[in-house]
């Protein structure tokens, strides 16, 4: 039985690869139905009696959820249709332009203390046929292929690589440890095989330290600077602050409403900074024709307002902000198959690693949209 589940869980991901790496242009409808119809067929030939019911029990759940517990009837085509609609879509428009190596480098950096083990014990599992560890090792590598192959690269999607780490890291080290605990309980242990665990201990507990290092400083110390590509784009920390000013002035009767710019999507967030003010959202051609309330705070990109005009003659008080900041991606997308040999062989690529995971990027460095927020004089 364990070979025909294998066989299954195998042969379905194995489908949506192939879509998302071959599919023809214009042919995204053709391809949802024979994956539909494929993984249908594939399950009732398998074994259609446990199928049905393993069916039965996973899409009662997951129809609950789709259409928030009846609330939105329109769910229901989510997980069987038009899930897959927004993926399929992406694959011209490739959102994120990430090179093909993305996640060989979000990977290490972000989820190594669960890859080391996860590699060491299921290379050693797998050659020893444990099926719950392939299992777990087709799960990986089926999402790293079609995420490597898919359009869209963006690094939120490093949590479906992390979710089977776990397993297999997990499934690994359930079997080693007890049998590695009967060994130097034994009259076989001997002091290299002592000194062998003492240091794999040792570079487990380092790994831990890392793990903890990196998730306590995107959780807490820098969780909306984007000096590392985890983050990739991040409002700004300047923008709340401005948000509880413009409240103020509103409250106190000194602005009468905002008005918004609405260049390079600068709406947001303020949209929900502002929500519970009277806020206008105007194109750039618009602001500069002046055509709002003279007491209204205006908010532009940095660019939309010329220096000096009688625009700008409004306004005392011009405070300078930068709205979002992204991980400056220049030095890895720079990177190719040659220079990163180089690197690997003169030791740089280590060392560029090890510097990035203790001190990250300068703040300085940081890609930025700038605006600024102009107070109405009687301010």
């Amino acid at each position: 039985m364990t070979s025909h589940i294998l066989s299954y869980i195998i042969f379905t991901p194995l489908i949506g690869i192939l879509v998302i790496a071959f599919l023809p242009k214009g042919q995204e409808e053709k391809a949802k139905w024979v994956g539909l119809v494929t993984t249908l067929a594939v399950g009732l030939l398998w074994n259609w009696r446990r199928w049905l019911l393993v069916g039965v029990v996973f899409y009662a759940i997951t129809l609950l959820l789709f259409t928030t517990f009846g609330t939105n009837p329109d769910g229901i085509a989510g997980p069987f249709w038009t899930s897959l609609d927004y993926w399929l879509e992406q694959q011209d428009v490739r959102r994120g332009a990430q090179p093909w190596f993305y996640y060989f480098m979000m990977v290490p950096l972000y989820e190594l203390f669960l890859l080391a083990p996860a590699a060491v014990l299921g290379l050693w599992l797998a050659w020893r046929r444990d099926a719950l560890t392939l299992l777990f090792g087709w799960w990986f590598i089926a999402t790293f292929v079609a995420l490597t192959l898919a359009g869209e690269k963006m690094p939120w999607l490093t949590v479906h690589l992390a979710l089977p780490l776990v397993f297999l890291a997990a499934r690994g080290l359930g079997v080693a440890l007890p049998a590695l605990w009967d060994w130097l309980a034994s009259s076989r242990a001997n002091a290299f095989g002592w000194a062998a665990t003492g240091v794999s201990g040792a570079i487990l507990i380092m790994l831990l330290m890392l793990a903890g290092y990196t998730s306590l400083g995107l959780a807490f110390d820098h969780s909306d600077t984007a000096i590392e590509p985890l983050i990739y784009t991040q409002t700004t920390p300047q923008v709340p602050i401005l948000s509880d000013r413009i409240a103020a002035e509103l409250a106190a009767g000194t602005a009468s409403s905002v008005v918004v710019d609405t260049t390079s999507s600068l709406s947001w967030p303020w949209a929900w900074y502002l929500r519970d003010a009277t806020v206008n959202y105007l194109s750039p051609e618009a602001i500069r024709a002046g055509e709002f309330d003279e007491t209204a705070i205006l908010i532009v990109e940095r660019s939309t307002l010329p220096p000096g005009g009688a625009l700008r003659d409004r306004y005392t008080v011009v405070e300078p902000y930068q709205h979002r900041w992204w991980f400056p991606e220049e030095g890895y997308r720079a990177t190719s198959l040659s220079s990163l040999a180089d690197d690997l062989a003169g030791g740089v690529l280590f060392d560029r690693w090890l510097t990035f995971l203790i001190e990250r990027v300068d703040e300085t460095s940081l890609g930025s949209l700038n605006g600024e927020v102009l107070f109405p004089e009687q301010s």
